[in-house]
């Protein structure tokens, strides 16, 4: 039986707001790499944002994006800007993305009225009307990367301590039931499957995995939180998310 997978996921860095810190400091050698990083875990979030929220097309959100970080982002002085004493970077990001959207509609408003601007910038973007959106589409594609990476977590630590067997319990138990919408086989089944003494000895083996899986996703926030004091805020904030249907959880 072929393990099921969750989609590819990223390799997340040691700490969130030292990433930051290094994308903006544009003295820094790693400054390209840690804005690559940041990328790769935000794009996927704001693309979602614009889509679902914003309703805009598929091409009109990539552009808007495209734009977004040319023009904000790849700014040492944008992301020098975020500060984890005012908050989450993810609510200065979409805050900022936000805003540069309006500035978008409204010049390209200007441009159907009077003409295209001075400078010879074009602005695209085309909101298409649609029903209301998920309140939190961006926050939704968030936490769904971040039970990505502690997914990706977990199977690493079972997979590097020679305990395939856990990692195939949480798999076949949890992550197919839960996000491919699969049967869980019964314990009886996994027993012969997998090697289990008994079905008692297959249960604990699952609540193994689960409290790996619990301390990898408390890593991955701890990461985005920053500071120590913000990472139960962000967990409370993690499960109002999923519990509300819009990321499913295992």
């Amino acid at each position: 039986m072929t393990e099921s997978r969750p989609p590819a996921r990223q390799q997340f860095p040691s700490t969130h707001w030292s990433l930051v810190g290094r994308a903006g400091d544009d003295r820094s050698a790693a400054r390209n790499e840690a804005l690559a990083a940041l990328l790769s875990r935000y794009l996927p979030a704001m693309k979602a944002y614009l889509l679902g929220k914003r309703r805009l097309r598929d091409d009109d959100a990539d552009e808007v994006l495209q734009a977004f970080v040319g023009e904000k982002v790849l700014d040492p002085a944008f992301v020098a800007a975020a500060d984890a004493r005012r908050g989450r970077f993810r609510s200065f990001l979409l805050t900022s993305l936000d805003h540069f959207l309006i500035d978008q509609l409204r010049r390209q408003r200007r441009h159907a009225a009077h003409g295209p601007p001075a400078d010879g910038s074009q602005t695209p973007v085309q909101p298409e009307p649609a029903a209301p959106a998920e309140p939190d589409v961006f926050d939704v594609a968030w936490a769904r990367q971040v039970i990505n990476e502690a997914l990706r977590r977990t199977e690493q630590e079972c997979r590097d301590g020679g305990r395939d067997d856990l990692w195939s319990m949480f798999d076949r138990r949890v992550v197919g039931p839960t996000l491919l919408d699969r049967p869980a086989p019964p314990y009886e089944q996994l027993v012969a499957a997998l090697g289990f003494r008994s079905p008692l000895a297959a249960s604990n083996c699952l609540v193994t995995a689960k409290r790996m899986f619990a301390r990898a996703v408390r890593a991955v926030v701890t990461e985005y939180a920053g500071e120590a004091d913000n990472v139960e805020e962000e967990l409370a904030d993690l499960m109002r998310i999923l519990s509300g249907g819009g990321a499913r959880r295992p």
